[in-house]
């Protein structure tokens, strides 16, 4: 075993007795394992039955913006932006970055085990080498791409690489050599992070669908917007994050307030030995692809953004077309047998996009197809996600 891969297995290691020290249930009848192609999965010792827990997390061990702000670490660097006048730069997502990056290094950091179990690299493609960024650049994504790398860029030349001369006690050297530990933490949060929908309490399980339908994100942005990176993200699930994507996947979210817990349960069965998947939603191939760095062949939510330059300022008013909400049906072509989809009348999901699209971008217009475009990786539907990195 070479001596990354066994640093890596130490690290998964030190992050599942944490996890059992904690006090997460469940833990005994999963197999946390590497995968062939990198990254790694979870996996059952024993038979589940349709509605059963797989696993439960205190919801103390869910780690959100809030508690980052809370922390000694969080108070310090949001007192330190005041002084130095940069609080423009210290929103709640950036202060998240920051304890993430200290995390990883930082042996005494009491999220350390956790962090320390993260990717070297994040999946996403804000991280990815320049030459295959380029290879984006004339896509929606791409433009994103721009945006969020600037945003980041603009927080470390304004605030971040002072910290460690600043704060030396809190903010070592080594957490923060570069921007590129900005990306780093920036790209764990925005591939990880869940819904914070899943930390309120609720009568009963929640499905997928209905997570996204009440969530309240910063969202993922397409189309060349800019990026929502100021506010404030999800919450980062230990344990659950290893969970890899698959579409389709029967599953349900419980968050027990009596039992202080989260509860992922399986609404199908499941049988030892398997593979145990999340299901990350409805969503199309470029939104898969700017926050967790895959996406899916014959995706049937996939859409396509196009994006039109107005010549004129207040031209697309004028017209009678009211810019923040305009969303067109239509039909486009689809490489594949299955010719054309149609969408009639678009989900909300799809509206929300369009509207922050045209808003931020000038006229967004989006429409849907159906399971004919291929992605750039995948297969069947199922691809390697937060876990699998």
């Amino acid at each position: 075993m070479s001596v990354a891969k066994r640093q890596k297995t130490d690290a998964v290691g030190g992050l599942l007795a944490w996890l059992e020290s904690s006090g997460t249930k469940g833990l005994a009848d999963l197999d946390v394992r590497a995968l062939d192609g990198g990254g790694h999965g979870i996996f059952t010792k024993r038979d589940f039955a349709k509605g059963e827990t797989i696993a439960s997390l205190p919801i103390g061990c869910a780690l959100t913006a809030a508690a980052a702000a809370e922390s000694e670490i969080g108070k310090a660097v949001r007192a330190c932006a005041a002084r130095l006048g940069c609080q423009e730069f210290c929103t709640a997502e950036v202060v998240l970055w920051v304890y993430l990056a200290v995390g990883r290094r930082d042996k005494a950091h009491p999220w350390h085990a956790y962090c320390a179990s993260l990717p070297a690299e994040s999946p996403e493609p804000a991280c990815w080498p320049k030459p295959l960024r380029e290879q984006l650049n004339s896509t929606p994504v791409g433009a994103s791409l721009f945006a969020a790398r600037r945003a980041v860029q603009q927080v470390w030349d304004g605030f971040a690489e002072r910290l460690p001369r600043e704060l030396p006690e809190l903010v070592p050297a080594e957490a923060l050599r570069s921007h590129a530990d900005l990306l780093w933490a920036r790209g764990m949060v925005r591939s990880r992070c869940f819904p914070s929908r899943l930390l309120l309490a609720t009568e009963g399980p929640l499905s997928p669908e209905e997570i996204e339908a009440e969530a309240v994100e910063a969202v993922t942005t397409l189309a060349g917007t800019a990026e929502t990176w100021g506010e404030a993200p999800g919450a980062l699930l230990p344990l659950f994050d290893l969970l890899n994507h698959e579409a389709g996947a029967r599953i349900f979210w419980h968050c027990d307030e009596a039992a202080g817990c989260i509860r992922f349960v399986t609404d199908e069965p499941i049988g030892v030995g398997k593979q145990v998947y999340n299901n990350y939603g409805d969503r199309a191939n470029e939104e898969l692809l700017f926050s967790y760095g895959f996406t899916l062949r014959d995706n049937s939510h996939d859409s396509t953004a196009l994006v039109l330059s107005v010549g004129a300022e207040g031209a697309v008013e004028r017209r009678g077309f009211p810019v923040p909400s305009l969303y067109l049906p239509c039909t486009f072509p689809v490489p594949s047998a299955g010719g054309a989809a149609r969408l009639p009348h678009p989900p909300p999901r799809a509206r929300r996009r369009a509207g922050r699209a045209a808003a931020a971008a000038g006229l967004g217009l989006r429409g849907g197809q159906g399971g004919g475009r291929r992605g750039g990786g995948g297969g069947g539907g199922r691809r390697a996600g937060r876990g699998g990195r």
